[in-house]
């Protein structure tokens, strides 16, 4: 089952979007696609290597003055 997730983050400030940003790929489901939108620069910088790190793959797009990050788990080959 793929579950999609849309989570707006503007208007909140940069600290506190970061800090939902870390706790969402800390907790990552693995069946599930996440799509933060977000008017912050910033965690356009801060979520690519983050999220590599966790096997997260990202996709990035602007629309309307506001960022677009589509975030789904990579799924672990079990042979």
């Amino acid at each position: 089952m793929n579950i999609s997730t849309e989570i707006n983050l503007v208007g909140k400030s940069a600290k506190k979007q970061l800090l939902e940003v870390e706790k969402i790929l800390n907790s990552f489901p693995k069946e599930e696609k996440i799509i933060l939108i977000t008017n912050e620069e910033i965690l356009v910088k801060y979520i690519p290597p983050k999220a590599l790190s966790k096997k997260i793959s990202v996709k990035i797009k602007i629309v309307e003055n506001l960022w677009q990050i589509k975030l789904v788990k990579e799924y672990e080959n079990v042979f």
